[in-house]
């Protein structure tokens, strides 16, 4: 005979089985509001059948969403609990089926819809980039991985030569190239060139590197000759060189000639007043018979050169380009850099000058810069 897990009495006659056990049906009863279940629906908790609106106000969580008790699945995410009728996305709201969803300031999100709304933006194919692994220039901008493999990018802005980006690019006869952008900016002829390299010449002339009166010549050339004329390193392909020849005799140099600065040609016009900038602080140490400096304290003073001469300007190229000199990563480029940018901190630039003139390094107390030979 069938014993009742309520009063542990006999049963006799009809009876419930429910939660594991028999039940008297009087027996069966919601312990909330002391009235019999039946044969109706019913909420379990503790072992105790409860009527699922008495379940509901005892035991059930609040849906976050609608403030209500959930009776029934409940979704937790985000340290709540949802109804899953109640589990929506923050962007569309549209419920958040299986499959997963992204959380933004405590707030969920379709994956799509957060992909949407707060992923970076590729500049290449418009989309949202979906991936933690991408890529952002010197300019700012990001871009999907695999467009690498798709586009070349510009020898001089460095940015993909993409339609979306810079409207494409061609590809010169010495194999460099350049984005359209930069191409109708190129400087393709000497008249042109000679012309802006005065202009810096004249900028720097007013900083205080003093210039004779003789005209400094200028030549275009391809990247093959560039090579020739230069050692350039792995990884920083040469932009320009400054030649010069000296005379001796009896062991003393008598006469000092520069013979050309030579730049790359079709360079747009501000990334080539910025080598005509670099150029022209080697063409002053030769003038003024400061030989065989450190590397890293005549690359560096050119550096500063190119660095006076941008910061006259507030524009997206000038911005990129000093960038691209404070993240030089080369041992005597970059690091010459940040010396005579530290040592412009202490003196004025025409002091700067007469320092080198005199002590041929930087005035600047860093250890790893002794250590360096640069002070």
């Amino acid at each position: 005979m069938p014993i009742c897990v309520a009063c542990h009495q006999p049963i006799h006659g009809r009876f419930l089985q429910a939660l594991g056990g028999n039940w008297h049906s009087q027996c069966f009863i919601c312990p909330e509001c002391r009235q019999p279940i039946g044969s109706g629906q019913f909420f379990e908790k503790k072992g105790y059948p409860f009527h699922p609106e008495c379940y509901a106000r005892k035991h059930a969580p609040l849906c976050h969403g609608c403030e209500t008790p959930i009776v029934g699945t409940i979704i937790t995410a985000l340290g709540k609990s949802f109804h899953s009728q109640c589990f929506l996305c923050s962007a569309c709201g549209k419920p958040i089926q299986a499959g997963g969803f992204l959380p933004h300031q405590d707030k969920p999100y379709h994956t799509a819809c957060y992909h949407q709304k707060f992923s970076p933006r590729c500049v290449v194919c418009q989309g949202p980039i979906r991936t933690a692994s991408y890529v952002t220039n010197l300019w700012g901008e990001s871009h999907c991985e695999e467009h690498l493999h798709q586009y070349r990018s510009c020898f001089s802005c460095n940015r993909l030569m993409a339609p979306a980006v810079t409207g494409g690019g061609v590809v010169l006869s010495d194999g460099r190239a350049l984005c359209q952008l930069c191409r109708q900016q190129g400087v393709e002829n000497e008249f042109k060139g000679s012309k802006l390299l005065r202009q810096v010449r004249q900028f720097l002339h007013e900083q205080g590197m003093a210039f004779s009166e003789h005209p400094i010549p200028l030549r275009l050339t391809g990247l093959e000759e560039m090579q020739r004329l230069t050692q350039p390193k792995a990884g920083r392909p040469a932009v320009g060189v400054t030649r010069t020849q000296t005379f001796s005799r009896g062991g003393k140099v008598v006469e000092r000639v520069l013979q050309e600065i030579v730049i790359l040609h079709s360079l747009p016009e501000e990334h080539f007043t910025m080598v005509a900038a670099h150029e022209l602080g080697h063409a002053w140490l030769f003038m003024n018979g400061i030989d065989e400096l450190p590397p890293m304290v005549e690359e560096g003073l050119c550096g500063l050169c190119e660095h006076l001469w941008l910061k006259q300007f507030d524009t997206p190229h000038s911005v990129f380009r000093l960038k691209g000199l404070q993240e030089e990563k080369d041992a005597v480029y970059g690091q010459g850099y940040q010396a005579a940018i530290s040592s412009l901190k202490r003196l004025s630039f025409n002091q700067l000058l007469d320092f080198i003139k005199k002590n041929r390094r930087f005035p600047i107390s860093n250890p790893i810069a002794r250590l360096l030979g640069v002070i």
